[in-house]
């Protein structure tokens, strides 16, 4: 149940945002850190659920989140509305459809305006609360976003998110209720690229299980 919640926070990272001309295309380095109130949370645990650093590369609705220093990595293809998983230790990569909700529909929205600067962005807050969690999204028009690259995508409630929002999180909070966690995630660089489609492919070295 951990890691299926971190897997929606990182699927879902940060697509939230300002409408303009053109859709970002690039790496976002994020920095992660969880911690809790409970006085018995080990924090061994955040190395168990999430790695410290990703980055994040996003090109006309294909994205790949990479963890520094490791193997695993997750990978949404647009065309075929598909999330590819590897974890660290394994040579199998997990398929899952995307068009399948996994989190509620429905929930309490906020948006507030110009709440936090990051990297010298000031950043509007998007709050949606549901029973399980309360999800934070701090965005700016930066690393805009075109709701029609991801409309398909409901896992993790990420077309929903994004048709209010529209660019990719430079934050994101999730504070799961029920575990007493609250997991970080804060954007540390930007840097627009052209990324070349050959970073979007699954090596024909591993094997893919749906």
């Amino acid at each position: 149940m951990h890691f299926d919640k971190l897997k929606i926070l990182t699927l879902i990272l940060g697509l939230t945002g300002q409408l303009v001309a053109q859709s970002f295309e690039g790496r976002i380095r994020y920095q992660n850190t969880c911690q809790s109130s409970d006085p018995n949370f080990k924090k061994e645990y955040c190395d168990l659920i999430t790695d410290s650093i990703q980055d994040y590369y996003f090109k006309k609705g294909n994205y790949k989140y990479q963890s520094i220093g490791v193997e695993g990595w997750t990978l949404y293809l647009k065309k075929q509305n598909t999330i590819y998983a590897k974890t660290k230790k394994s040579k199998t990569v997990f398929a899952n459809k995307a068009n399948k909700q996994t989190a509620p529909e429905t929930g309490e929205i906020q948006i507030n305006r110009n709440v936090i600067t990051i990297l010298g962005y000031p950043c509007d807050e998007l709050i949606l609360t549901t029973p399980y969690s309360i999800q934070k999204y701090y965005y700016h028009s930066r690393t805009s976003l075109k709701p029609r690259y991801l409309k398909k995508h409901k896992y993790g409630n990420v077309n929903q998110i994004i048709k209010r929002t529209r660019a990719i999180p430079l934050k994101t909070i999730w504070i799961l209720k029920d575990q007493n966690i609250e997991l970080i995630s804060q954007a540390i660089e930007i840097e627009n690229l052209e990324l070349n489609d050959s970073l979007f492919t699954i090596p024909n070295t591993v094997e893919i299980q749906n």
